[in-house]
Order: structure tokens, then sequence, then C-alpha cells
């Protein structure tokens, strides 16, 4: 199954966050590990946009021997059609590039999920029990080619699956849930503080904690702490 990652350079919250230093390895190549790491995953392929600032992800992906993709910068949900146009999936996983923790073994479970049922798209957001940064998206790669002829509003070019979630009558979607609702954990990076947490959060595990739960709960921790700092 071909995983998409969604990455660019011109985060208006953190610019350059993409090739950012995360103890020693950028947060791009984190997730491209964490990616390859799942069973059902036979290639990753990095989808980023064609402006100037992502001839760095470019650059970078051609001197670590990563695939990608450049398409447009706004029509994000364009940039998957044409992927998918190259790659030709049967199914594809949508990761967000601000997910450099992403548990393989909800990738797993996931794609697993999406096999052994009849789905148009398989999720863990819809609603969110997992922590922000394990967000997961199993699609049917020809439901979502004709899915795309109708959206209407930006948002929906820009939020690749937001037209599944608010029109759920017309597919077949099937969420999961963690054990623990880990709703308001926050382990992705989208600002220079949720790197400064994901610093915190990584030397207290040592560093080679792929597990979310661990994740979550040093998380949790942490900021335990620091309220009482």
């Amino acid at each position: 199954m071909l995983g998409v990652i969604q990455a660019r350079m011109s985060s208006k919250r953190f610019r350059g966050k993409m090739l950012t230093d995360l103890e020693g390895v950028t947060i791009l190549e984190r997730v491209v590990r964490q990616l390859n790491k799942a069973k059902n995953i036979t290639k990753v392929v990095v989808g980023t946009s064609v402006e100037e600032s992502d001839n760095e992800i470019q650059a970078f992906c051609e001197s670590k021997g990563i695939s990608y993709y450049r398409g447009p910068l706004e029509d994000v949900a364009l940039r998957f059609i044409e992927i998918l146009k190259m790659e030709k999936p049967d199914a594809f996983v949508r990761i967000s590039g601000d997910s450099p923790t992403i548990d393989p073994q909800i990738i797993d479970h996931a794609t697993d999920t999406y096999r052994n049922g009849n789905f148009d798209l398989v999720t863990n957001v819809f609603p969110r029990t997992f922590p922000m940064g394990q967000s997961v998206e199993v699609l049917s790669s020809q439901k979502y080619l004709d899915t795309y002829e109708c959206f209407t509003e930006d948002y929906h070019f820009e939020h690749v699956t937001k037209y599944y979630y608010e029109n759920q009558g017309k597919f077949s979607i099937k969420n999961f849930e963690s054990p623990v609702n880990y709703a308001s954990v926050n382990l992705c990076v989208d600002t220079p503080g949720d790197l400064k947490m994901m610093v915190k959060i990584l030397k207290f595990c040592k560093n080679d904690s792929q597990d979310f739960k661990h994740l979550a709960e040093a998380y949790l921790h942490l900021n335990n702490l620091s309220e009482v700092e």
C-alpha cells in the first residue's frame, strides 16, 4: 500500500519545520522512517509543492533516496490526485508531515482494518481519541479520484478528507479508537513550542519509544511537572 506524507516548508506557524532538526534527525525523515516500519506500506512518497521554498524538500529527498512528488501548493487534494494517477495504488495512507512519532502499529491497524472490510475511508480522527500527531487515514484510491469532483469549498482542497466527514452518509467510513482517550495530548510539531515539548518527550523516553501510549503518558507527565513548576 502507498504511504503519502503531506509536507511543505511554508507553514505559517512554523516555517521550515519539515527540515528542522529533532534530536539529530529532521522531522520529515522521522516521519518517513516511521511509515517505512509499517508492515503493509510498500512505498512512501513525500507530497510537496512546486513553490520555490519546497526546493529544499526535493533536495533533501533526493539526498536520502526518498520518493517525492511536487504539485499545487494550495490545492493539496489535486496534489494527491496526481500522485495517485502516477503510482496507481488501490488504496493509500495519508500522514501529515508534522507527525514525527507516528506509531507504525497504528498504521498497521488502520491498513489491516481497510483490507479486511469494505470501506471508503478508515480513520482514527472521527471522533479523535488518539493524540494529535498520531492521525492515520486510509482511503480507496478510486473513490478518492471520484470524490474530488465533488469538492466545492476552498477548505475541501486544502484539507483533503474534510468532504468525507461533512458528508459521512455518502461514504463507508470506519473509525477506530484508542483504548484510552488521549485526544487532549499533542504529539504533533506544529509550532516551535511543540518542538521544544517533543524534544523533552523523546529525552524522557530515551528517544527509542515507538509506542504512542508511552509517548502520550510522557506528554501528560511532563505537562503535570510544568504545571507544578
